[in-house]
């Protein structure tokens, strides 16, 4: 048990390529998540799963009027409160249904 039967893909081919060659398609750029030395690409930790500069620079590219920008920092703050409490409720959610189990192997 635990162990993938031979032949069957794998989570990364069978799920996630196509998935970034979709958003690929619809025009969205794919960052990997690990730089070349291993560290979390953009961010402080794996935790942290919106790159919070990159948001808000995109919002306020596509927040003109006429070529000037409207959202300003009190409402691109609420902006990017309120998908962070959407992704901690998700986060939650996610726990709720999977939890993390640890086990300790006595030597």
């Amino acid at each position: 048990m635990g162990q993938k039967g031979a032949g069957l893909p794998s989570k990364e081919s069978a799920v996630e390529l196509p998935l970034i060659e979709q958003l690929r398609v619809m025009g969205w750029t794919h960052l990997a998540a690990l730089t070349e030395d291993g560290r979390p690409t953009g961010r402080a930790s794996f935790r942290e799963t919106m790159l919070e500069d990159r948001l808000r620079a995109k919002l306020r590219e596509l927040n003109t009027e006429d070529g000037q920008v409207w959202l300003d920092d009190r409402r691109l703050s609420q902006a990017v409160a309120v998908l962070h409490r959407a992704i901690d409720q998700l986060r939650r959610l996610g726990e709720k249904r999977h939890p993390k189990i640890d086990v300790q192997v006595k030597s």
